[in-house]
Parts: C-alpha cells; structure tokens; sequence
C-alpha cells in the first residue's frame, strides 16, 4: 500500500520555513533600523549646546567706532571712518578660512544686492572685516576678487572692501555691533553667528538681517532709510551659527537643543523596545510551535 505524503507535515514544514525567514527579516530589519537612528542621533547631538556667548545682538543707534584702523585688501592701513561718509554700508564678519556659514552669507548678500537698484561703488559700499586676526591683505584680496565676479555690475570693486586687522580692532567693532564670536583652539575654528548689518553714512546701526537668505526689497529699503540716516526697528532673532558641532542657539537655543535630544532619545528607546517585545514574541511562537502536540 503506498503511503500518501502527509499534508499537515508539508504544511507545517512550510509555516516553519515561513516563521524563520520573517525571524530572520526582522533581524535584518531590526539592525538597519538600529543603524538608521544611531545615524540620526549622531547628527541630532553631534557635540555640546552652543556657547551661549554667540550672539547678535541688535543695536540699533549704536555708533560704530570709525577711528579703529584695519588694513584693507591692498596692504594699506586706514580708519574705518575711511569707507563712511558717502553712502550706507552693508556690514559683514566673517573669516576667509570658514569651513562652513561665512561664504553662504557672502552669497546671500550677494543675490540679494543683485536684485536691488543701489549699485555697489555708487549708491551703497560693503565692508567685510575678518574676524581672524592672521588672515592677511592677500587672501582679502583673493576673496574681494571672487565676492565682486559673483556681484557681476561695473565700477563695484570700488565700493566693496575686505578688511583685516589686529584682536582689538576686531572686538571694538564687532561689540559695537553686537556681533559676538569667539575661537576654538581644539578645532582651530571660529564660532560666530550669521547675517549682515546696514549702517548709516554716519556710522550708526540701522537694521540687521540675520541667517544667510535676505529678501532684496526689505534690504532695497533698508539701504534707503539708512542713506537718509534713519534707523529701522528690531526684526525677529533666530540665529544660525557657524560653529564646530553647531546647533540652534539665540534665546531658546538651549530649551530647543534639550528638546531636540531627548526626542530623538526616546525615539531610540521605543524603537528598541518595539524590536525587542517582536523578537520576544517571535521567540515564545516558535517554543510553542516545537511543543509537542
């Protein structure tokens, strides 16, 4: 008599082979998942809060002290005051060995003076101080050269200046400002927020724009208060540093930070945990699956 396969045993072959394979999908699944967020967690919490040090403070009316002098791209050494008088100012920090935010800035000012009517060299000047105090005349040149190919009109490396000087000098102008930064010698980088500043002829602050995207009429109007030397009003303040291990900052840097961190902790944790409680089931399903009948 020839015995017939037994179909509950193919059948049951079948649903063991099939548990396996989704045992072992989940693994798979379960390591990606764990790869995936320690990815993001590194890049969530990359290294310490900001010092809360970095800051732009807005100060409107504030006289900049137009007698410190700096050397320009040429080699020269002049007061500020040599670059007021005529026409407002569009006022920039930045380094020219930034890794990161200072050349996004440079073309943010860029675009945005592009598209409005004040002409570099003519109706508006823009002056570039490093804030590195071994950053020469010629890498200032270097960086004029390139900022004025950008800008692309006539007659505008006339009005555009890029400046160097010593540590005083730098923090006379950049406290005035209110444009706070400061050094990093374990990453020999500077940390500083990002933006720019309209000055009067006069040398006194009119209005800030901060991050690295300023809308060409808010900055077309700004120019032209600022050649009547009248001073706008303080705008929202959410800055954007340039910084090793760099994150938000300004007044809720820190409670954004912590927000920010133990999210993506608790975010870790359930993912685990939802991993574990389905390796656990799995586990118990196959135990009882061996149990004999």
């Amino acid at each position: 008599m020839n015995a017939r396969p037994d179909r509950s045993q193919g059948r049951g072959g079948r649903e063991n082979r099939w548990r396996r394979h989704r045992f072992a999908e989940k693994r798979i699944l379960g390591l990606i998942l764990l790869a995936g967020f320690g990815f993001m967690l590194r890049a969530a919490a990359p290294g310490p809060p900001p010092p809360a040090a970095l800051a732009f403070d807005q100060r409107i009316g504030e006289a900049l002290p137009l007698d410190t002098v700096f050397v320009d791209e040429t080699g020269e050494a002049r007061p500020l005051r040599a670059y007021f008088g005529s026409a407002p100012v569009v006022l920039t920090f930045d380094y020219f060995r930034c890794p990161q935010l200072c050349s996004v800035v440079e073309h943010g000012a860029v675009s945005a003076l592009r598209h409005v009517t004040a002409t570099i060299g003519r109706d508006v000047t823009v002056v570039t101080i490093s804030i590195d105090p071994t950053d020469t005349p010629a890498m200032a040149a270097e960086k004029k050269e390139q900022a004025v190919a950008r800008y692309g009109r006539a007659g505008a490396a006339a009005g555009w200046h890029v400046l160097t000087g010593g540590e005083t000098a730098i923090r006379a102008v950049a406290t005035a400002a209110g444009f706070h930064y400061s050094y990093d010698s374990r990453f020999r980088r500077y940390g500083h927020p990002a933006g720019l500043i309209v000055v009067t002829p006069k040398g006194i602050v009119s209005r800030y724009f901060f991050g690295v995207d300023y809308a060409a009429p808010e900055v077309a109007a700004a120019l032209e208060r600022a050649a009547d030397n009248r001073t706008g009003v303080s705008v929202y303040n959410l800055l954007l540093l340039c910084l090793q291990g760099g994150g938000p900052a300004g007044r809720y840097g820190r409670l954004i930070w912590t927000v920010l961190s133990i999210s993506v902790g608790l975010t870790v944790v359930a993912v685990f945990g939802g991993i574990g409680w389905a390796l656990y089931r799995e586990s118990k399903t196959r135990a009882r699956a061996k149990e004999p009948s």
